[in-house]
């Protein structure tokens, strides 16, 4: 069945971002591929199925439904839940080899108790908050609290990890990384052996590879979104179709609440796609689509599930069809509307357009 609005994945550019990403890192850094929230709206498995192949060293997500997701799938790889697992999950993480994020000593203590009932020792690394005020155990408690966490009997503590807050700021960059350093000094000085460590996410690997440690973290790279990675290339295009083209007068008003009046007769198109299909509602009468290599925008609120657009700027040698592709997010022929674009005009991050594409809209993956 034919779909009205989806999002082609192109394999080929996630493995040519991971390849770029290896070739920024010292030899022996490890990578460790974040892939939470759908891999960032490219698709869970596809996206870890590829990446697995290419070499990837470990997998990072953010709930351990994603986690048993990937292993349900044929993943084999390490798995990293980066947020908070319950209780009842330990015995199904063991069982599946998913490690997990501890980040206070109540949780730890509990954790370990969990463990010591079923008398097997659950993987976990341990969260350093270096200054983001989220998850984590606060910098100058590491000395007294970590080495409690790593005598749990139960608890195999294969990794020690924080996260920088603003790759913006070089000031606060360097605040953190030398906090880390010193928390890591502190517990090598007091006899406690570092397991592996890593704090690096893309907006920071490709600045110096002196905050790589021992792996990076990168998520937005992998799907080629980052601008200060050269050589990444987005792997995401999201399209729909028209569903019709009509003519409307000089005066007439355009969509809910009004917000758009034809200041002459015009051609629109109405296309069957909108915010439920993470369209942006903040695009409406900002936006722009492509048809035919041309720029049409936007008019009038967009709908949960419909947007119209301007058609004036199409030349009529383009003969404009029912069912005729309309990119939405990516390139077509010589023109492009960028990630970073749509970013821009809704005033977010990248991040926050892909992700919120639901798993509804279909994926179709290219890999030639």
């Amino acid at each position: 069945m034919n779909s009205d609005v989806w999002a082609e994945i192109n394999l080929l550019a996630i493995q040519n971002n991971l390849g770029v990403i290896n070739k920024s890192l010292l030899s022996g850094t490890g990578v460790i591929g974040v892939v939470k929230s759908n891999a960032y709206g490219h698709g869970l498995i596809e996206v870890s199925k590829v990446l697995e192949k290419s070499g990837i060293d470990m997998f990072a997500v953010t709930s351990i439904a994603e986690a048993l997701d990937l292993r349900n799938n044929g993943i084999s790889k390490s798995i990293l839940n980066l947020s908070y697992t319950d209780i009842e999950n330990v015995e199904i993480c063991i069982d599946k080899k998913v490690t997990i994020t501890v980040y206070d000593l109540m949780q730890a203590e509990a954790l370990n108790s969990a463990a010591s009932k079923i008398k097997k020792p659950l993987r976990v690394h341990i969260k350093i908050d270096t200054g983001m005020s989220r998850l984590g155990i606060a910098a100058e408690d590491v000395d007294k609290v970590v080495p409690q966490i790593m005598r749990l009997p139960y608890l195999r503590v294969d990794g020690i990890y924080s996260h920088f807050a603003d790759e913006d700021d070089e000031s606060f960059v360097a605040e953190q990384f030398s906090s880390m350093q010193k928390c890591l000094f502190d517990l090598q000085r007091n006899g406690f052996l570092v397991p592996a460590v890593h704090m690096a996410k893309s907006g920071i690997l490709f600045k110096s590879n002196e905050y790589h440690f021992d792996a990076v973290r990168p998520g937005i790279a992998l799907y080629g979104y980052k601008p200060n990675g050269e050589g990444l290339e987005p792997a995401l295009s999201l399209k729909t179709k028209l569903a019709q083209i009509k003519r409307i007068k000089k005066g007439a008003k355009v969509g809910y609440m009004q917000t758009f009046t034809a200041a002459a007769d015009m051609n629109i198109g109405i296309l069957p796609i909108g915010y439920a299909h993470g369209y942006d509602r903040g695009l409406s009468n900002k936006g722009y689509v492509l048809i035919d290599e041309w720029k049409c925008p936007v008019i009038g609120r967009i709908c949960m599930g419909q947007t119209i657009v301007d058609l004036s700027s199409v030349r009529i040698s383009s003969k404009l069809h029912i069912g005729k592709e309309v990119v939405v997010i990516g390139k077509q022929g010589r023109q492009e509307i960028t990630v970073d674009e749509v970013a821009k005009i809704l005033d977010t991050n990248t991040y926050e357009v892909v992700t919120r594409i639901p798993e509804s809209v279909k994926r179709i993956y290219l890999s030639s």
